[in-house]
């Protein structure tokens, strides 16, 4: 169920998400921390329908703003072939007064990684002009789409530029 947090006073008048949305129904289960996201820890995950998943936590107390804006642009963009798939989010309410609000993002799993990681691997050497050329052209069409809708990604780099097993090029948010 996608889901963008409302913009909200935090008084008894608005209520609180958890009146709202539901939590998970167990079917998505977090593994492994596989990375760190601008909004929150990435998990590998299951999820009962689609198999393999990423599954990035977003700290909405810290960022709602960020998060919503991360959301928009993945419900809008993620149905092109280069940018990542998003399934849905589920919603986890703050257990108590002194912790935060949560919202799990169930994205594609691009299990090559980032640009950046496969930068790192190559220790100091440079990746060939053939693949550099190759990811820049997969990024600049996910560029296109994105800027053919009239907007703007904001945050191109190597983290956010993913890798899938078979060498496809995802763009993420």
């Amino acid at each position: 169920m996608p889901f963008c947090a409302p913009r909200r006073k935090r008084t008894a008048e608005f209520g609180c998400l958890s009146e709202i949305y539901k939590p998970p129904d167990g079917r998505l289960t977090k593994e492994t921390q596989i990375g760190e996201g601008g909004t929150g820890a990435v998990f590998m995950g299951h999820h009962h329908r689609r198999g393999k998943v990423a599954v990035k936590m977003a700290n909405i107390t810290r960022d709602e703003e960020s998060v919503c804006r991360e959301v928009s642009f993945l419900l809008k963009f993620s149905r092109h072939r280069n940018i990542a798939s998003y399934y849905g989010a589920y919603y986890h309410p703050a257990p108590n007064e002194e912790s935060s609000e949560y919202l799990e993002l169930v994205l594609e799993y691009c299990s090559g990684g980032s640009l950046y990681n496969l930068i790192d691997s190559t220790e100091g050497q440079s990746l060939k002009e053939t693949w550099i050329g190759y990811v820049c052209r997969e990024v600049l069409k996910a560029l296109n789409h994105i800027h053919h809708h009239r907007a703007v990604h904001r945050d191109i780099k190597s983290p956010n530029v993913m890798l899938t097993k078979k060498g496809n090029i995802k763009l993420s948010e």
